[in-house]
């Protein structure tokens, strides 16, 4: 119970920052859970929808370079649709 009010604590602060989160170098090394609990709220403060694929993209293929595959549209497709169907 209280890792879940501490989650929900920071993800709260995720939203108001949003913007930065996503456009930070820390957002592209998290697993694939977090990544998917962030982009899932409708609270996120962002400029643009398109921020937030932005940020996807740059994940996408963050995460093709840990697993050794190549940074290509199909690459990038498995990793983002692989985990965001979970």
């Amino acid at each position: 119970m209280k890792d879940e009010v501490m989650i929900k604590k920071c993800l709260d602060v995720i939203d108001v920052v949003a913007q930065q989160a996503l456009e930070s170098e820390d957002f592209l090394e998290l697993r694939p859970e977090a990544v998917k609990a962030i982009i899932s709220r409708d609270t996120l403060r962002v400029d643009r929808e398109t921020d937030v694929w932005q940020a996807c993209v740059r994940w996408a293929e963050s995460e093709c370079q840990r697993q050794g595959k190549p940074v290509s549209f199909i690459g990038k497709y498995d990793n983002y649709h692989h985990y965001s169907t979970r």
